[in-house]
């Protein structure tokens, strides 16, 4: 059996009431909004549930809707490039930020020639250069950094700007409340942290943030209208929904809210304290210590050698990881890991006492084989 250790990529072990997803789809997969139909009707009750659930996970109140979209990459193109640049002068963003933010965003750039800041001392640069938009990923990709958004977004929003927080690694997993957060637009990604299926994800959007559509088509309401129709969520949601996407989110988001925060914490923190206290054991390894809270993921280098030298060497032994850049080359330029990268370990919350025996027997192999050279 292979230990996984790619939970930042996708979770592969969910909670076996997700699966029951399937028979749903298989009784009510239907299309929503085109029909008044029994299943249709059945559809659009479990898919409005799960829009309930996942603001409740993030404490979001009415002034928030859930827009589905087919990703947390689709989500960011949506948010950045249907923002009104206009009056766009200064977009703010980590040095830690996913492809996924970085690429829509220097693509806009070209576009509407609007600076793009790195935070740094966050406050003084507010002064100097005042913020319209800032954009903070919470828990980063690459080395597992919870970023303290709370007081970057309220020192933002004393100068109205626009707050968005990618939460791909971290919703469902950290207790958060958006609203006393000052979070306008917080992204989810379904197969993540929120374990669910792949091909799913989206938007806790705050009903005041003016966006624009990116994509046009039918909604299955105000059909003889040209225009896309103004009612949200609909308006970001042209087309046909991965409806079994949703019915996984349906029962994940059951499942992560009776276990509750306090359980996911502990479950959590004690697999990660584990995964570093082995890796720590290997001084063929360099773990690289962030010294900021950090959760679920731990980088690591091969002294010497080039990580991604050695993915085929964990495969081979049964141990599934993540080597490369991972879509964040600025992260690594930050900790001196570009451009070869890292190992990355990750853990969620349904990994075995096995798979760390696994892990231990293949570092074992590792440090003989390279003290033999």
């Amino acid at each position: 059996m292979t230990a996984y250790f790619d939970y930042a990529s996708t979770s592969y072990r969910k909670p076996r009431c997700v699966y029951k997803a399937i028979k749903s789809y298989k009784k009510y997969g239907v299309n929503i909004g085109r029909g008044s139909n029994k299943y249709s009707s059945k559809c659009t009750e479990i898919i409005e549930e799960t829009r309930q659930m996942l603001k409740s996970l993030v404490k979001a109140d009415d002034n928030y809707q859930t827009v589905f979209q087919p990703s947390a990459t689709y989500a960011l193109n949506l948010l950045i490039k249907g923002l009104d640049y206009t009056k766009i002068h200064n977009v703010y963003i980590s040095k830690y930020e996913h492809n996924s933010v970085v690429r829509p965003l220097f693509n806009m750039q070209k576009k509407h020639n609007f600076d793009i800041v790195y935070i740094e001392d966050y406050e003084e640069q507010f002064k100097h250069k005042i913020p319209d938009v800032v954009i903070i990923s919470h828990l980063t990709n690459t080395f597992g950094i919870i970023q303290d958004f709370e007081n970057i977004f309220k020192a933002a929003k004393k100068y109205k700007a626009i707050t968005i927080l990618d939460m791909a690694q971290s919703f469902g997993l950290i207790e958060t409340n958006i609203v006393s957060g000052k979070v306008d637009a917080a992204v989810f990604a379904g197969h993540k942290t929120l374990y669910g299926f792949s091909g799913i994800g989206g938007i806790i959007l705050n009903n005041s943030l003016k966006l624009n559509e990116t994509i046009h088509g039918g909604t299955g309401i105000k059909s003889a209208d040209i225009e896309m129709p103004n009612e949200r969520p609909i308006r970001f949601e042209a087309g046909t929904q991965n409806i079994l996407g949703i019915f996984s989110l349906y029962y994940s988001c059951k499942y992560l809210l009776k276990l509750g925060f306090r359980k996911i914490n502990e479950i959590e923190t004690k697999n990660f304290n584990k995964l570093k206290t082995i890796l720590k054991r290997y001084s063929c390894l360099e773990v690289i210590d962030p010294q900021v809270p950090c959760s679920t993921i731990v980088a690591c280098r091969i002294k010497n050698y080039n990580p991604e030298n050695f993915a085929d060497f964990f495969s081979k032994h049964g141990v599934a990881l993540r080597t490369g850049l991972q879509c964040s080359p600025n992260a690594h330029k930050c900790f001196g890991t570009f451009p070869s990268g890292t190992l990355r370990f990750s853990v969620g919350l349904f990994i075995k006492n096995r798979e760390f025996k696994t892990l231990e027997r293949t570092l074992k192999k590792l440090h003989n084989k390279l003290n033999k050279k």
